[in-house]
């Protein structure tokens, strides 16, 4: 039996392109990727016949400690103040202040525009960082209604308004005396 050595073009090609290959990926500089799925400052840890992957810190990889935070501003309080009147055949009409430091202050200042414009200007009330809501019955009386935020100052005007046997309440005026923020 002659055994004789059978060689293919093929087979010649591929050992010395598959040696070139080799050679090549031993001296890349290439950067190799590891696949890790956790984020910086922790690493790996299960997986293999765990079945499952998790993250844990780097012991010693503590980010420095943070400052608090200083505050860029502060709030102010927001004072307002209602007063009732008429005009002189009688109609009803109010005055309003609001953005007032101080309760007295917003009052004072609300009496004045009452008396400039109408007569028997008596006070309807104070409020302080929030809504005051005017609203007007069928019959033109006028109701208010306060509180920190307008859907409820809206509500409470409303139910004085129908308390008072009003129909159709309408809202006639909003003012708003949110307390208010001043950056340093």
């Amino acid at each position: 039996m002659n055994f004789t050595r059978r060689s293919s073009l093929s087979t010649q090609l591929t050992l010395p392109a598959l040696s070139i290959v080799l050679t090549s990926a031993l001296f890349s500089n290439a950067p190799a990727h590891a696949q890790n799925v956790c984020p910086p400052g922790t690493y790996q840890q299960g997986g293999g016949n765990a079945g499952w992957i998790g993250c844990a810190p780097i012991p010693g990889n503590d980010p420095a400690p943070s400052q608090p935070s200083r505050s860029s501003g502060r709030w102010v309080q927001s004072h307002g103040a209602l007063v009732w009147g008429n005009y002189p055949d009688g109609k009803p009409n109010f005055a309003w202040t609001a953005q007032y430091n101080s309760q007295d202050q917003a009052t004072t200042e609300a009496m004045k525009i009452c008396t400039t414009k109408l007569q028997n200007c008596r006070h309807a009330g104070s409020f302080s960082n929030g809504f005051l809501v005017i609203v007007k019955g069928d019959n033109g009386s006028l109701y208010q209604g306060f509180a920190g935020k307008r859907p409820r100052a809206e509500h409470n005007a409303r139910k004085a308004c129908q308390a008072a046997g009003g129909k159709d309440c309408k809202v006639e005026y909003v003012v708003d005396s949110s307390p208010r923020f001043y950056r340093y």
